[in-house]
């Protein structure tokens, strides 16, 4: 799994000052404890000499939670020598986690990260903004319930959740207010990379249209089959849950760091669940579909009570705001000649 996260270079501790200046993995690195030398199962040294990371293994046959004080222990060694705290995996083989204790309670994840990716997380360490008093964007969003979608979304993020779940009727601003999102969390350096998903072409290419308009300067790319390296530097990349399915395992675990569901419902997470637990990232729903009638899972899935939302924006809102935001539907009842024949010789 270290080689699949770009980790080629593995040394033992007698022999990894070899290698001055090259990231690498360090086995059974030494380390100064309380009153003796300590010795870490694997330690991620980045180009600079910095120990950025830690990995506390145990045997296949123990838990992997059993690694998880021993690697907090390490850490504060790691902290108390190098004046930097290192992130914490603890892993049997068989399950792996992440600790950032700096900003997140541990969480299971499905291999280690890159360089690049622990690189960025010791960047925002410095660099990322506060969510709680960021000025909005107007050109993207105008209006009241907008703004407090948004802002839900970004006060959970603040305290520490990491999916958040948007029910707004059609026509009141969904994709407007997902392109706030981003457009905040980019300009925050809370994120480098966001996959918008969609489970229909004409929905991908909507959104692919309003990234231009709303987030002009941030270049996206689709994904419908393998991307060039060079694709891959891009902020923003749109696809249809088919197509990602088909090219999600050419993507590192840690490769997007917030991934968009637009009409988040039941069938996409009985399909396309498998998407959302290989990718590590911050994840936000979408639906139109009201509270009443979404199924119980997909509160679940975004770690939400039963009908309760991070946000909820119901027809019935938009229709008596005055003034009106929408008008009332009416039924149109229609038929073909075809259909009732059909329906003549069935019976």
């Amino acid at each position: 799994m270290l080689k699949e996260a770009g980790w080629n270079l593995h040394v033992d501790f007698h022999d990894h000052k070899k290698h001055i200046g090259k990231p690498r993995v360090v086995r059974e690195f030494e380390v100064m404890g309380e009153s003796s030398s300590k010795y870490i199962d694997y330690a991620f040294i980045d180009g600079k000499e910095n120990v950025i990371a830690i990995l506390e293994a145990k045997r296949t046959s123990k838990s992997a939670d059993s690694g998880k004080a021993q690697g907090l222990q390490y850490a504060n060694y790691i902290e108390k020598v190098y004046n930097s705290r290192p992130f914490i995996f603890y892993s049997n083989g068989y399950e792996t986690y992440l600790w950032d204790d700096l900003y997140y309670p541990e969480r299971k994840i499905w291999g280690f990260y890159s360089l690049e990716k622990l690189e960025f997380l010791l960047f925002q360490r410095k660099h990322r903004m506060s969510l709680n008093s960021i000025q909005l964007n107007p050109k993207i969003i105008d209006r009241g319930y907008q703004m407090e979608g948004v802002r839900r979304v970004l006060e959970d993020f603040e305290t520490k959740r990491r999916k958040a779940l948007l029910v707004m009727a059609t026509g009141t601003g969904k994709t407007r207010v997902a392109m706030s999102i981003i457009d905040t969390l980019l300009q925050t350096h809370w994120i480098k990379r966001v996959l918008f998903l969609a489970d229909r072409r004409e929905l991908r290419q909507q959104a692919e249209d309003a990234f231009k308009k709303y987030i002009p300067y941030a270049n996206q790319i689709q994904i419908t089959s393998f991307l060039k390296s060079q694709d891959k530097n891009k902020p923003i990349f749109t696809a249809t849950y088919n197509s990602m399915m088909s090219n999600y395992l050419d993507f590192p675990i840690d490769f997007f760091d917030l991934i968009i569901a637009d009409e988040s419902h039941r069938s996409i997470y009985n399909y396309y669940s498998e998407l959302f637990r290989y990718f590590d990232a911050l994840q936000i729903g979408l639906t139109a579909t009201p509270v009443g009638y979404i199924n119980r899972n997909t509160f679940t899935f975004f770690e939400r009570p039963a009908n309760d939302p991070t946000f909820y924006y119901s027809l019935e809102e938009a229709v008596t705001h005055n003034p009106p935001y929408l008008v009332k539907y009416r039924c149109v009842q229609h038929s073909t000649k075809e259909i009732m024949t059909d329906l003549k010789k069935e019976n």
